[in-house]
């Protein structure tokens, strides 16, 4: 048996033509340099969709149940971790076959979908940062306006007129601009991006779409931080004294008086300046409103700013960087998706005693 097969074999491989020979070889190549490979960037990428996925998600259902939770700045909040879930469930994954694969392996209806999802997605979270960052300043500077004016439902509506300008803005420009290059010498494509057809809308959606929403965040948070704390500092110190002043005009000589023939202590000077706010609530916006701003600005930085650098860079500038940064600041980008919530948590008193709650019972 084992010689008919050693027969059989000389008899393949000598009746196979050279150009057989030649095809199998370049196919087995090219099969080889095609398979995926679980380096550093598709397994991050794995580990942002599951971690992300539940982290959301979770906190997204607790948005959902918790009527107290739903407060406008609560709305950009949701909006916020909606933005995210759509990273983690939609975007990541095309990002993670991307990366496992050394070339684009779908065509070019899924490579358009891919440029959609990066593009919208990651337009929605900066613009999300950038809703919570405006609704502390309103509440700050503002806080009569705020209070009077801003209830949940302008909130909805806001998000909801932030995720279609979007839309409006980007669509057309992916639709002109997604491109699947042809194979090259080794029989990989790519899934890129032309921007030669929309000139120079490509430079001004950069700036406008994706960097401006970031610089205002990083303009605002002063502002925001000098009036929450040491001008409402001042400000109190004024009330105090005043208040003070008053009590003393109004204090009797002695500090007993006389009801019924029996000397009483009178209470007129230990009594407290009443607190200052509107409609039940700070003046100068929550405590926790404002470490939810400084620990989602913070987020923002560290992990988005790098990315718009990379494509301000070379949009506007024409300059392109190594795929080595590319793919570190997406990786970055990634795990946004992983801090948002944990953030949110950390700086919200209710959701920590949520969390606790849901992971101690299981409720």
């Amino acid at each position: 048996m084992s010689n008919l097969n050693a027969s059989l074999g000389t008899v393949l491989i000598h009746s196979s033509s050279p150009a057989n020979v030649t095809a199998n070889l370049t196919y087995n190549r090219t099969t080889a340099e095609h398979a995926g490979s679980w380096t550093l960037g598709p397994s991050l990428t794995l580990f942002t969709i599951l971690a992300g996925t539940l982290f959301n998600i979770s906190l997204l259902t607790l948005f959902a149940k918790r009527p107290t939770l739903r407060t406008p700045f609560g709305v950009y909040l949701m909006n916020l971790i909606i933005a995210n879930t759509a990273m983690a469930c939609l975007w990541e994954p095309i990002t993670l076959i991307q990366f496992y694969y050394s070339s684009w392996t779908m065509g070019y209806g899924a490579c358009v979908f891919r440029q959609f999802l990066a593009w919208i997605i990651e337009a929605a979270v900066n613009w999300s940062h950038f809703l919570i960052a405006v609704n502390r300043f309103w509440a700050v500077i503002f806080p009569v306006s705020y209070h009077h004016r801003h209830h949940t439902k302008f909130a909805f509506a806001t998000c909801i007129s932030a995720w279609l300008a979007i839309n409006i803005t980007i669509v057309p420009t992916i639709l002109t601009i997604a491109k699947l290059t042809d194979p090259d010498k080794n029989g990989k494509r790519k899934c890129t991006l032309d921007t030669d057809p929309i000139g120079g809308w490509g430079p001004v959606s950069q700036l406008v779409v994706y960097d401006l929403p970031l610089v205002f965040i990083v303009a605002l948070y002063p502002l925001i931080f000098y009036k929450s704390f040491i001008a409402t500092r001042h400000r109190r110190r004024r009330i105090r004294a005043a208040n003070e002043a008053t009590m003393n005009a109004t204090k009797p000589a002695s500090d007993t008086i006389e009801i019924d023939g029996s000397m009483v202590k009178s209470t007129m000077a230990s009594r407290k300046a009443p607190a200052v706010g509107c409609c039940g609530r700070p003046q100068h916006g929550s405590v926790s409103g404002f470490v939810t701003l400084t620990l989602t600005t913070l987020s923002a930085m560290t992990c988005l700013a790098p990315s718009e650098v990379y494509f301000t860079l070379l949009l506007v500038f024409d300059t392109e960087l190594s795929a080595e940064y590319y793919a570190t600041v997406k990786l970055m980008q990634s795990l946004t998706v992983i801090f948002d919530p944990i953030l949110i948590v950390l700086a919200n008193p209710e959701l920590r005693t949520l969390f606790r709650r849901y992971i101690t019972c299981g409720t």
